[in-house]
């Protein structure tokens, strides 16, 4: 399943990835480096597994040849196993699969080093889609915007009932006089 960038923010944030403090060593929090990560790795395809190829772009062999990586985090299975097989093999789950993102990253000192697009700088091309969905996690509706639209549409039914409201007493009010 295909999720906006809005979505698994709000996951990340769900399972423990800060929004507001700073990823070791960056400028950006950990919630917006994941969600880049997770762009780069899945494209944002919970169901993805990719599968290591045997050589490397050199042409010499890949020592992870055939590995398989699962889901929105692209989750190890070469190093992970264990963390797969302990959520019952349900990476598909997207909350899932980025709570056993989160629990590898603290595994790791909170450091992105265990993704390949986050050591091979990929993810930078998507920090600022990342940054916007941090920003406004799905849903993402501005709640200060929402109440003053809804406070504004109140205050009119208000003006539009006491206008209501003065029309009848000026009718009563000729046809008692």
């Amino acid at each position: 399943m295909k999720l906006s960038p809005h979505e698994v923010a709000d996951l990340a944030i769900k399972a423990g990835f800060s929004a507001t403090v700073k990823a070791a060593g960056l400028t950006d929090s950990e919630a917006v480096v994941f969600v880049a990560v997770c762009i780069g790795e899945s494209g944002l395809d919970s169901d993805v597994m990719a599968r290591s190829a045997d050589k490397l772009p050199d042409g010499t062999p890949n020592p992870n040849a055939g590995n398989r990586d699962h889901g929105l985090g692209q989750i190890s299975g070469r190093w992970n196993y264990d963390k797969i097989q302990a959520v019952g093999g349900n990476w598909r789950d997207p909350a899932v699969n980025i709570g056993v993102c989160y629990r590898i990253f603290t595994g790791a000192a909170r450091q992105f080093t265990p993704w390949h697009v986050y050591t091979g700088g990929g993810y930078k091309a998507w920090l600022p889609d990342a940054r916007l969905a941090v920003a406004h996690p799905w849903p993402y509706v501005d709640r200060a915007a929402t109440s003053s639209t809804q406070l504004t549409a109140l205050t009119a039914g208000v003006t539009a009932l006491r206008a209501d409201v003065a029309a009848v007493l000026a009718s009563l009010r000729k046809h008692l006089t």
